[in-house]
This record gives structure tokens, sequence and C-alpha cells, in this order.
């Protein structure tokens, strides 16, 4: 009976072992992917700040794509409007597949990384964008540019109006 007692608690043990050892090689695994590395991967164009903020898990990628511009509308105070849309995807054999639901609309985009940089290209178009990767200093640092390339935009033109 003692026997049987050992070789019970020797198999429970051997098989936490096993179960930690399986998880600690799948956390490795999810770690070494690229998209894991960065808090985000931004894209400055003309006045307006994009971001994905993605992860990746056993084949598939979750996340949300940012959206960040200045709203002027004439006798009001500039507004930062920003908006986030879900994102889901998976991993395939040439990057990522990417799933953005826009409103009613679900647009696709297929990903994959060029040197550190992410490139992005939507289903049906030929050019891509290449999204730097950034931790969440540098995001803010881009949106802080923002602020202030709409601030200098603005006193440009008060200053053409005064003169």
């Amino acid at each position: 009976m003692k026997r049987l007692k050992y070789v019970g608690v020797a198999g429970v043990i051997m098989l936490l072992i096993g179960v930690a050892i399986l998880w600690a090689t799948a956390k490795m695994k999810d770690h070494k992917d690229m998209l894991n590395n960065s808090d985000a991967f931004v894209n400055s164009n003309n006045g307006t700040v994009y971001w994905f903020e993605l992860t990746s898990r056993r084949g598939k990628v979750e996340g949300k794509l940012h959206q960040q511009r200045f709203i002027e509308k004439v006798g009001k105070a500039p507004v930062m409007e920003e908006k986030k849309y879900p994102l889901a995807g998976e991993i395939t054999e040439n990057g990522y597949v990417f799933r953005v639901n826009i409103g009613d609309e679900l647009i696709t985009f297929d990903a994959w990384f060029s040197g550190p940089h992410l490139s992005v290209q939507k289903h049906g178009e030929k050019d891509n964008v290449l999204y730097n990767p950034v931790n969440q200093e540098e995001l803010n640092g881009y949106v802080k540019a923002l602020q202030d390339y709409h601030t200098e935009e603005k006193e440009k033109k008060r200053m053409r109006f005064l003169f």
C-alpha cells in the first residue's frame, strides 16, 4: 500500500513537471514572435497617427487599430479624435492576415515584417505602408508630435491671415 502511494505521488509530480515544460515552451514560442516584442506599430501620415496594438498567441493575432487626428470646426476649438477598431487575425506562411471591423465594414490586411518594420497592405491595393515598432514612450512622442504639428499649422494660418 505504501509503495502504491509513492508511485501515485511520483506520477502526479511527473505530470506537473511535464505540464510546466509544455507551458514554458509555448510561452517561449509566443515570445519569439516579433509582434509580441513591441508595444505598438506606428505610422504618421497627413496629420493622422495610426497604430496597431498586437499580440500573437498559438497562431492567432488579436489587437486594436487606433486612428488619432485633430478635427477642426469653424468657430469651435479643435478636438483630438481617437478611434479604436477591434482586430483579429492569424499567422500565415507569408506573415499575417488581419481583419478589422470598421463600422459595418470588414477590412482585411496582409502584413509581414520588412526588417524591424511591419509592412501592411490592404487587400486589393498595390501599395503597402510601413509601421515602425515602438514602445509606449515613443508612441506618446508620436501623439505629442501630432499635437505640435496641429499647433504649428494653426499658427501659420493665423499669421497668413494677419499679414
